[in-house]
């Protein structure tokens, strides 16, 4: 089957995994149409799209400042500007041959559509490029996430906080009043950090939406004893999407119904999921899926469901192993730790620590001022404002702690070793 003119984001990470599960470019009736969070937008109706060009740098790799891009433009006007590495599978990507990157990524197949065909950037394409604006843009992955000013208005809270400490003594509704708008300042930032943070999980632990695999997908899960060492690793396999979801990381493949995965070749230790073309698209270890490799039946099964078939062919090597693989050894380099800030939530570790001690600072204060306030409750009225006042930002404050080292302390469940037994067929006599 050829390639359908719809581009899928092959990678994602974090809060990308919504993203790109999400997003789809594709030639519908001649229109070039977006779907992306929830939303359908036409981006050009039929015939106003006059070019397409490709502009890749000179030296292909993951710096998302010389990313490959791809221009529709309509007269001197970009259309879209499609961030084509975000489309584009890793071990493809990694080839350096863009060619090829335009091929599997459906970028060849968008563009005849269209009735056009992929050009090569020149200068004027480069000036439009230059000059697109962020309305135009295509990514498959979050640029960023959170808001620049956490940082300043955390910074604000902690000094407003820590100057709650003397104030405590001019009076106590004073005190009070300083430490509740210290805390309320740091509340907002360390909310926003808290919900972003609970979502990355969420979505690490939810694994690929079986219908973005379409009907007939399967969700395999890893055969024992890796299914209690990674509980939350998937392999979608569907008609439509092949997805592989590992410690917070999707690789993400058009499916058999979209032209992409075509075959799954394997040689009883290794298999790889291939196009029409016979181009190594993934390669994965059976036996991670599997309880014998040597007959992956659980992966055969699940990619004739999806209309892909199989062979016990050589093995067409595409220069990677995904993880995860069933190699014996101890696994403590998560990936998770590696990922942008953006991906992660924007939890970086001075981010949380900052929001940790402010939080912890508001506690101080506000059990400094409750006990400071018990025995002069009887007949002054003031002190008794304070005794309240100081009691509800002791419970703010460690309703915040508890939120912020709550997802901190599953955050640090990666840092565990994990060891990775031997699977029988590897195993020494």
């Amino acid at each position: 089957m050829e390639r359908s003119p719809v581009l899928l984001p092959a990678t994602g990470a974090g809060l990308s995994i919504a993203r790109g599960r999400s997003t789809s470019l594709s030639v519908e009736d001649a229109a070039v149409v977006l779907r992306q969070d929830g939303r359908e937008q036409v981006l050009a109706r039929p015939g106003a799209v006059t070019r397409v060009a490709h502009d890749a740098p000179d030296r292909p790799g993951l710096d998302p400042d010389r990313s490959s891009r791809l221009l529709l433009r309509s007269g001197d006007r970009a259309v879209a500007v499609v961030h084509l590495d975000h489309f584009t599978a890793p071990a493809v990507l990694l080839s350096g041959d863009r060619s090829l990157q335009r091929s599997v990524s459906g970028a060849d197949a968008l563009a005849a559509a269209l009735d056009l065909a992929v050009e090569q950037a020149d200068r004027t394409d480069r000036e439009v490029l230059g000059q697109a604006g962020r309305e135009v843009q295509v990514r498959g992955r979050l640029r960023r996430t959170g808001s620049r000013w956490s940082y300043a208005v955390l910074l604000l809270g902690a000094v407003l906080t820590f100057l709650t400490l003397p104030l405590l003594g001019e009076g106590p509704v004073l005190g009070v009043l300083a430490a509740a708008t210290g805390l309320a300042v740091t509340a907002w930032p360390a909310l926003a950090w808290w919900r972003r943070r609970r979502r990355f999980l969420e979505l690490d632990e939810e694994g690929p939406d079986t219908d973005e695999g379409g009907p007939g997908a399967t969700l395999l899960s890893p055969a024992p004893p890796y299914d209690d060492l990674f509980p939350h690793t998937r392999l979608l396999v569907g008609p439509r999407a092949v997805v592989l979801h590992h410690r917070g990381r999707q690789t993400r493949l058009a499916g058999a119904d979209l032209g992409g995965v075509d075959r799954l070749v394997h040689d009883g230790s290794s298999a790889t999921f291939l196009d029409a073309r016979r181009r190594a698209l993934l390669a994965i270890d059976p036996a991670f899926w599997c309880p014998d490799p040597t007959r992956p039946e659980r992966l055969a099964d699940a990619c004739r469901r999806a209309g892909i078939g199989v062979g016990r062919d050589p093995v067409v090597s595409s220069g990677l192993v995904a993880e995860p693989t069933a190699d014996p050894g101890v696994i403590d380099d998560d990936p998770r730790f590696l990922m942008p800030p953006g991906e992660r939530g924007n939890g970086t570790a001075v981010l949380s620590t900052l929001v940790a001690f402010v939080v912890a600072l508001s506690v101080v204060v506000g059990l400094v001022g409750v006990l400071g306030t018990l025995p002069p409750v009887t007949g002054e009225p003031l002190a008794v404002v304070a005794l309240v006042g100081s009691g509800l930002v002791l419970v703010a404050a460690l309703v915040l702690l508890s939120l912020v080292l709550g997802v901190r302390r599953r955050t640090n469940r990666w840092a565990r070793p994990v060891t990775a037994p031997p699977t029988p067929s590897r195993r020494s006599s």
